[in-house]
């Protein structure tokens, strides 16, 4: 059970840490486009 409970929360995690990534670009290029307009 604790080998599935692992395999199932790393994937989860590298989704996490993906969407997390993606958030700091998103906020970053909205900043840079608001401080170029």
């Amino acid at each position: 059970m604790a080998q599935d409970r692992r395999s199932d929360v790393q994937p989860v995690l590298g989704m996490s840490d993906e969407g997390f990534l993606d958030g700091k670009v998103l906020i970053a290029i909205s900043m840079l486009t608001l401080g170029a307009a």
